[in-house]
This record gives C-alpha cells, sequence and structure tokens, in this order.
C-alpha cells in the first residue's frame, strides 16, 4: 500500500517530492524491523534505522509504542535500548532534533515563527515558545534577530 501510494503521486510540486522520500523512509524502516536475528546486533541496527527514520520524520507525531510495533520489539525494550544508544529517551530525541530545525529554519528563512513550530512537529506555540527559551535561552524571536 505504500508502494502503490508512491506510484500513484504524480510530482508536480516539492511538497509531493517530500511525501515520497517520507513515504520511502517508512518503507525501509518497516523492511528493517523483518530482517535481523542476533540480539545485540538486532537492537544496534535497528535502533540505527530509526534514528534514520526519525531524523527524516521529525515533524511528524511520533510514538514509540507504534514504531516498537513496526520494528516487532516490546516498547519497554525499544524504549531502554534507544536511550542506551542515542544518550537520551526517546521524547527527549525528538524535542531536541525539533528545536535544532527550528533554530536553522529561524536562521536561514524568513518564515513565520508560527509557521517553523507547526513544521517541526510542535503542536503548541507557547509549547515551542518555551520549550526554544529552555534550550537556547531567548525567544525564537529574539534568537532570528541575534543570529
Amino acid at each position: 500500500s505504500l508502494l502503490r501510494t508512491m506510484v500513484n503521486l504524480r510530482p508536480k510540486q516539492e511538497k509531493d517530492f517530500f511525501k515520497i522520500r517520507t513515504l520511502l523512509s517508512e518503507i525501509l524502516f518497516i523492511i528493517s524491523g523483518l530482517s535481523e536475528n542476533t540480539a545485540p546486533v538486532k537492537y544496534n541496527k535497528k535502533i540505527s534505522y530509526l534514528a534514520e527514520y526519525i531524523n527524516n520524520n521529525y515533524f511528524e507525531t511520533q510514538n514509540l509504542k507504534d514504531l516498537a510495533d513496526r520494528l516487532q520489539i516490546k516498547y519497554s525494550t525499544l524504549s531502554r535500548e534507544f536511550h542506551k544508544a542515542m544518550g537520551v529517551p526517546f521524547v527527549r530525541y525528538i524535542s531536541r532534533l525539533r528545536l535544532e530545525k527550528s533554530a536553522e529554519l529561524l536562521r536561514k528563512t524568513e518564515k513565520s515563527i508560527i509557521s517553523i513550530c507547526f513544521e517541526t512537529g510542535f503542536n503548541d506555540v507557547s509549547h515551542f515558545n518555551r520549550v526554544f527559551r529552555q534550550k537556547y535561552g531567548v525567544t525564537p524571536g529574539r534568537y532570528r534577530k541575534t543570529t
């Protein structure tokens, strides 16, 4: 069904290419969960695929339970192995990635702060402002002016 969706897409705009890239990432993510046999290597490889998938899809709502089901790993195991491999819990990893992408967009584009907030996967502007300020010490607007 993912492949069928990709075949039916006729790339006319940049967003269509982006959708195809996202679908390809999802296919690779699913395939990665099907082929591993040894325990330690299996988790490292799956965590690696998971990190790549998240890096390509950070703007989407991510649920570790759903991702664990797709990889055919227990939620608790995936949570523990992800934390061990990445050095931070899953939710913090995604939040950090979204904040880094937000900061990059603030530096490199003239997009509105609200646009950047939603484009990078945050669902609430006040939450975005709060966590951005916690990480960078300034609001997104001030950050843009000083960089």
